[in-house]
């Protein structure tokens, strides 16, 4: 954190802004997340696990209220904090790998035997763990912008969510 708050520091300095990205949650937040669902596998639990998206809020406000503390005047230097860079589902994983039965997530049932039904979970599932995740953190940081990047086969895209 000590590194975080200098690279800030030095952003200010040079009249540059600095976009905090976050992918993996520390060990140190195991704990926040129960036991993994049999239905889910993979890095699917990242995107359906209530107990990660729990402990990826926290983390993030975490670092920012560290942040915060060592410095408060680099917090106008983050320009955004970017939830998860190119966030995905596996598709040979369950629950999306199942051909069959009724998944629940997030208190909706799904039928892995339909097609449309599958996207409807991933679709559901997508703006479920960014207004979770984006709630989690705006309760401390309100004014904070928050962005995802997602991919394309045609171009980048940078959703900016909350201004």
């Amino acid at each position: 954190l000590d590194n975080l708050v200098d690279l800030l520091k030095i952003a200010r300095e040079n009249n540059l802004y600095v976009i905090l990205s976050w992918g993996f949650i520390p060990a140190t937040y195991d704990s926040m997340m129960p036991e993994i669902d049999s239905n889910i596998e993979g890095f699917n639990n990242y995107l359906l696990n209530q107990g990660v998206i729990n402990a990826l809020g926290q983390y993030i406000t975490d670092v920012l209220n560290n942040v915060n503390y060592r410095d408060s005047s680099v917090m106008n230097t983050i320009l955004s904090v970017e939830l998860l860079a190119e966030p995905f589902f596996q598709t040979e994983k369950k629950p999306f790998s199942l051909s069959s039965g009724i998944v629940s997530v997030f208190g909706s049932n799904y039928d892995m035997s339909n097609a449309i039904s599958r996207q409807q979970l991933a679709d559901d599932a997508t703006s479920y763990w960014l207004s979770q995740v984006i709630g989690k953190v705006k309760l401390k940081y309100p004014d904070l912008l928050i962005s995802v990047a997602l991919f394309s086969p045609l171009l980048w895209l940078i959703i900016l969510l909350f201004k």
